[in-house]
C-alpha cells in the first residue's frame, strides 16, 4: 500500500481532531463559555427554591385563605391536615405559630415557631421570599416580658420557664446566633 502527501495529510488531520476531542472530554468544559459548573449548581438551586416555594404557597393555600378571613379555628384544622400528608415541614410551623399567637396561645405560638427556625433557617433570612423576620422579632419582644414577669411572679412556673427559653433561643437566632 502507498502513502502518498494526501493520506498523509488526511491521517494528520484525523488525529489532530481526535486529540482535540479527547482534551476538550477530558478538561471538562465541552466548549461551555457561561461560567463553568459553578453557576450550574448556583442557578440550580435557585430554580429548586423558587420550585419549593411555589409548592409550599400551594399547598397551604387553604389555610392563608382561612387565616385572611379570620377563621383561625378553621386555619388550624386545615393546616392539622395538611401536616398529616407533609409532617416535618417547616412552613406549616411558621402557619401553626402565627395562628396560635393571633388565637392568644403564647406559649404554643412559640414553640412552634422555635421548631419552624430549627428545621428551616430561611425564615430568618432577611433576602428569603420565606421570610418572618418582623412576626419573630414582635414574638421575641412580647415573649420576653410576657414570661419573665410571670416567672417573677412564680418561679416554679415550669411553663413560663420553657417558653422564656424558647424566646432566648429565637432572640440568639435572630442576632445571627447557630444552633
Amino acid at each position: 500500500m502507498r502513502r502518498d502527501r494526501f493520506d498523509i495529510t488526511l491521517w494528520t488531520g484525523i488525529l489532530a481532531v481526535g486529540l482535540a476531542l479527547a482534551l476538550l472530554l477530558l478538561s471538562g468544559s465541552g466548549g461551555r463559555t457561561d461560567g463553568g459548573p459553578g453557576l450550574d449548581r448556583a442557578l440550580e438551586r435557585e430554580l429548586e427554591a423558587r420550585a419549593r416555594l411555589e409548592l409550599l404557597e400551594k399547598i397551604y393555600r387553604p389555610v392563608v385563605d382561612l387565616r385572611d378571613q379570620g377563621r383561625e379555628q378553621q386555619a388550624l384544622l386545615k393546616l392539622d391536615e395538611i401536616s398529616r400528608r407533609y409532617p416535618g415541614e417547616a412552613h406549616g410551623q411558621v402557619l401553626k405559630a402565627e395562628l396560635l399567637w393571633t388565637m392568644g396561645a403564647r406559649s404554643e405560638a412559640l414553640a412552634s415557631a422555635v421548631e419552624a427556625v430549627r428545621r428551616n433557617g430561611d425564615y430568618l433570612e432577611e433576602g428569603s421570599p420565606m421570610n418572618r423576620r418582623g412576626m419573630l422579632t414582635a414574638m421575641v419582644e412580647e415573649g420576653q416580658t410576657l414570661f419573665a414577669a410571670r416567672l417573677r411572679a412564680d418561679s416554679g412556673d415550669l411553663g413560663a420557664e420553657r417558653s422564656l427559653k424558647n424566646v432566648y433561643y429565637l432572640q440568639s437566632r435572630l442576632a445571627g446566633g447557630c444552633e
